[in-house]
């Protein structure tokens, strides 16, 4: 049933939401059909994230003369609503809502969960905590009160409000991660091989290419034919050597790499680790 489908049974006349019997023809209008469109209505608007708005509705709806059950089930909800609304002005009445659900079913675990979990976002578990013992020496079989008191010892041992300042304990880097973790030197020294390798790159792009030199063929037996048979006779002048660190493809890689690790110690830093 919608707002706009809330009309008396008699006369068929449109109802406005506060009326309890019609203005058209005096007509009581069941509480029933005044509960389906109020509490429609807060739920609709509790589903659209207003909860302080949901909550002032489900004040009307608990101004009916509601069933114990019913009415357990809307002062639980605008307490739930109120809490959820934010405002620090409204724990006090979502308080007092939660305070009604338990005196109506004292064993209602939701309320008492919902009542204990606003002490806690206010400082106040020591409340809870004294309630429940009162009620544990008045009488030691209260199965409500030790429930909740186990709930609070967790609560505690758990720390589910951290302070704002707690920072998660360090942990130890092991071999590997020592190795390569960024170092000022270790972050000097790529950043100076980063250059080499732009520099070699540069070098290997605007070189001119030079002819391959004529093959001389080695007297058979000579010092020389073996130090070339056994895989010697490397790079033998400064040309050769900068020709192989000019390798384009070597140096983009190694520049890629170096710029990956600079960039991870950066990070690193930022972070402050």
């Amino acid at each position: 049933m919608s707002v706009q489908d809330h009309r008396c049974a008699r006369c068929s006349n449109p109802l406005a939401l506060v009326d309890s019997v019609c203005p058209h023809c005096g007509e009581p209008v069941p509480v029933a059909s005044r509960l389906a469109i109020l509490g429609a209505r807060a739920e609709t608007l509790a589903e659209s994230g207003q909860f302080a708005e949901a909550a002032r509705a489900a004040d009307a709806v608990t101004a009916l003369e509601l069933e114990p059950a019913e009415a357990k089930l809307w002062f639980r909800k605008k307490g739930a609503w109120l809490q959820r609304s934010g405002r620090p002005d409204s724990l006090a009445a979502a308080e007092r809502a939660l305070a009604e659900v338990v005196r109506l079913d004292d064993a209602d675990d939701l309320a008492h969960q919902l009542w204990m979990d606003l002490l806690h976002r206010t400082g106040q578990l020591d409340k809870a905590r004294n309630l429940y013992k009162g009620r544990l020496q008045r009488d030691p079989e209260d199965a409500v009160a030790k429930r909740h008191l186990a709930a609070l010892r967790l609560m505690q041992d758990m720390q589910l409000a951290p302070s704002a300042g707690m920072k998660m304990p360090k942990f130890e880097d092991g071999f590997m991660m020592k190795m390569l973790r960024p170092t000022t030197m270790k972050m000097v020294t790529v950043g100076s091989g980063i250059l080499f390798c732009v520099a070699m790159l540069i070098y290997g792009l605007v070189a001119p290419p030079e002819a391959a030199p004529a093959a001389v063929a080695l007297p058979v037996g000579s010092d020389e034919a073996m130090i070339k048979l056994a895989g010697g006779g490397g790079p033998s002048s400064l040309g050769d050597l900068m020709k192989m660190a000019a390798d384009p493809w070597s140096n983009l890689i190694q520049i890629v790499l170096y710029g990956a690790y600079l960039f991870w110690g950066w990070r690193l830093r930022k972070r402050g680790r």
